[in-house]
């Protein structure tokens, strides 16, 4: 895959993943805040960055890997400081967290997700 490539994704990523509107750990709006689309599993792992299928509990759904935080729960995450324990614990669920980082060491070289052709299908209904 292209940078140009990648980029395009990278971005319509992040838009569908800020469409929330909200701070999902402090709960503050998109009025009060910016806010910024965070992946749970860093995105330097191909088979999660813009998402993978998880089964949990037997049921099988699309996982975007992100989460929809201000600036300041971002960087409280990312940093790893004491509310990132919350974050991680409440707001996206152990559950969640642990099958997104058992997927994420999958070769992920040819992915084939329909999430991620929609995705693609999006960035080029735009251009």
């Amino acid at each position: 895959m292209k940078k140009k490539e990648i980029k395009k994704l990278d971005l319509a990523w992040s838009k569908r993943v800020r469409e929330k509107g909200i701070c999902e750990a402090c709960l503050r709006s998109d009025e009060l805040v910016k806010l910024e689309a965070a992946h749970i599993v860093g995105r330097s792992y191909r088979a999660t960055r813009w998402g993978t299928w998880l089964t949990i509990d037997g049921k099988t759904y699309y996982d975007s890997n992100g989460i929809c935080l201000c600036h300041a729960c971002h960087r409280t995450f990312d940093q790893h400081l004491p509310a990132e324990k919350f974050i991680r614990e409440v707001v996206i669920k152990m559950d969640r967290y642990e099958a997104l980082l058992a997927t994420k060491k999958v070769i992920a070289k040819y992915q084939d997700h329909e999430e991620i052709k929609k995705l693609i299908k999006e960035i080029n209904a735009d251009i």
